[in-house]
């Protein structure tokens, strides 16, 4: 019951946590995401090679759209001058061969690797190559300046100068985390004080019940111990039970209508037993049925036949059974001698 608990606790967080990634997703295509500028080679064999710290960057979205500015690499981050946001879709006419497709102005693209690529402009070849450190750092961001930047300034000739700290990313992401940690941690203490409140009622109720059996072992009249006593002999000496302990010791394999009939049988002879057995502990099935044998004073080998279990296993499960019951160390006896004491 513990573990079920818990398992749907945690299940639940990682719901809403996946939820929440699958929030910003979005839709992903060839050249989703941003790619910078390395050479452009013109028609007479010229070659302009532009190095890390000073190109142009294009960051391509699930939305058709590239969002374009200069970028320049400092120590601190970077900085970008936004410039142009156009209409791109990309045409795949089969056999490798694409046609990209700018504001309705073809030109034909090449795709190199799985990090590079190559659009042919007015015979001049441009080589772009995907930067997944923007994409990741810095994508989002950039493409919202270029979009307020171009929306609000109305002066084409006037360029807007943005520098994007390292320090104020690392602050974000570090929040992001903390974020994260504190909900993984509010979520564990959540489940350890709801566990802790479980456990301690299962606790409490436990020892009420069994401090209500021993109560009525201490308060019982005698006459009442007799005529209980008196069913017991009636019930062992019966045809009945003479049957049943028959087959049990021949190591009869027993049906469910078998258990079920037992179950009433004792049910007769000890009107709270079942019940409070069941109130004891969640058992298993093997448990229950250990717990049926004991109070039929079936002995622990003729269990094993009948359970079809080593004599050793059968000697676990009662000890483990005082163990969690009462939360102490115990031997399979001193387990047998409560199952006696319930509702007799």
């Amino acid at each position: 019951m513990i573990m079920k608990r818990v398992l749907l606790l945690m299940a639940t967080y990682l719901t809403l946590m996946g939820c929440s990634q699958r929030g910003v997703e979005r839709p992903q295509y060839m050249m989703d995401g941003a790619w910078v500028l390395r050479q452009a080679v013109h028609p007479d064999g010229s070659v302009v090679t532009y190095d890390t710290a000073s190109t142009i960057c294009r960051i391509y979205g699930g939305d058709s759209v590239f969002y374009q500015c200069r970028l320049a690499r400092t120590i601190s981050g970077i900085v970008i001058v936004p410039e142009q946001m156009c209409n791109v879709t990309v045409v795949d006419r089969g056999n490798g061969s694409r046609l990209y497709i700018e504001d309705n102005d073809p030109h034909p693209l090449v795709v190199e690797t799985d990090s590079t690529i190559s659009i042919q402009s007015f015979g001049t070849r441009f080589v772009w190559q995907r930067a997944e450190d923007i994409t990741r750092d810095w994508g989002a961001e950039m493409r919202r300046i270029i979009t307020n930047d171009l929306a609000q300034n109305d002066d084409a000739e006037k360029a807007h100068i943005y520098e994007l700290s390292t320090i104020v990313r690392m602050q974000a992401t570090a929040i992001n985390w903390l974020s994260y940690i504190l909900a993984t941690a509010c979520v564990v203490i959540f489940i350890v004080v709801h566990l802790f409140i479980y456990t301690n009622r299962r606790r409490k109720s436990l020892q009420w019940l069994l401090q209500q059996i021993n109560e009525e072992h201490e308060q019982r009249p005698q006459l009442v111990k007799i005529a209980i006593q008196d069913v017991e002999d009636d019930f062992f000496a019966s045809e009945e039970y003479d049957t049943l302990h028959r087959r049990i010791s021949k190591g009869e394999r027993l049906s469910d209508e078998d258990w079920k009939e037992i179950e009433g049988q004792l049910k007769r002879v000890y009107p709270g037993f079942t019940s409070r057995l069941r109130n004891l502990y969640q058992m298993s099935e093997l448990e229950y049925q250990v717990c049926l044998l004991i109070k039929l004073r079936i002995t622990p080998t003729e269990m094993a036949d009948v359970l079809s279990r080593d004599g050793s296993t059968i000697s676990t499960v009662r000890s483990r059974l005082f163990m969690k019951v009462f939360g102490r160390k115990g031997g399979a006896r001193d387990w047998d001698d409560f199952i006696f004491s319930i509702g007799s």
